[in-house]
């Protein structure tokens, strides 16, 4: 059916083995360029991986040396409760010409900063309360804002200057002085191990309490003036190396005299 063109079976010799035995030898030098190519391939990228991580390496370790030399300065937050502002107990930092508060709020946020060293109290400038809203200097922070009556009856509130967090015992070194209208006071923890205050500072209302004020009968249209500055005091013995890099939040909450936060 298929035919009979069957080609003959031929034997095996010598010569078809050195044929084959040449043709495997070219099938090895290729092989063996493509291993090397590939070889020499790998290994370039493991040298830019290697270089790579070394580079990221060192830049974690630049910034945690300069971290741990630098104080992150935290927030600070000045609110006003819904009870209060119910009343018409607004805030901001400047006012159009008729005297009312631009852009009214009932929450402001200071600007932080984000590298401090310690200072002492003399080295701050004078009149620090003469800038409305953030006017932070080198090493200290420094925010004026007021609080208005926008309503139209007197209101008797109450504020509270809190320490909300805080590393490697910061606050321990940290001043405080806060202007109410154009008065200011410094205020610091009590010296460590004792109940007395820090030589010329007001103590701490208690140890996460910066200090407590009350208006009463704050008249509709008027307003009070308040400054925070703060800094890490050099002077103060618990200002040590241990306390670098730590950081500190506080925040400033006003409702109405007699509430409980």
């Amino acid at each position: 059916m298929f035919g009979n063109n069957l080609k003959e079976d031929k034997p095996f010799t010598p010569a078809d083995l050195t044929k084959l035995s040449g043709n495997n030898d070219v099938l090895d030098r290729i092989s063996s360029r493509k291993s090397t190519s590939k070889l020499s391939s790998t290994k370039k990228w493991q040298r830019i991986a290697f270089w790579s991580l070394i580079s990221i390496v060192s830049a974690l370790l630049i910034t945690f040396f300069v971290s741990l030399f630098l104080t992150h300065w935290g927030d600070l937050v000045i609110s006003v409760d819904k009870s209060l502002s119910d009343k018409g107990i607004i805030i901001g930092n400047s006012f159009d010409k008729n005297g009312n508060i631009l852009n009214p709020q009932v929450t402001l946020n200071a600007p932080s900063l984000q590298e401090v060293t310690n200072i002492t109290q003399s080295w701050l400038p004078d009149n620090l309360d003469k800038t409305n809203g953030s006017h932070n200097g080198k090493n200290y922070l420094a925010y004026t804002f007021y609080l208005d009556n926008n309503g139209t009856q007197n209101v008797t509130y109450q504020g509270a200057l809190k320490i909300t967090g805080v590393s490697k015992h910061m606050d321990e070194a940290i001043r405080v002085m806060v202007y109410k209208n154009g008065k200011p006071v410094v205020y610091a923890k009590r010296q460590m191990g004792k109940n007395t205050a820090e030589p010329e500072t007001t103590k701490f209302a208690d140890d996460s309490t910066v200090m407590n004020t009350v208006t009463e009968n704050l008249k509709p249209k008027s307003h009070d003036k308040f400054t925070i500055v703060s800094w890490v005091e050099g002077t103060d013995p618990e200002c040590v190396n241990d306390i670098m890099g730590g950081y500190i939040r506080m925040s400033m909450l006003f409702s109405i005299a007699g509430e409980k936060e």
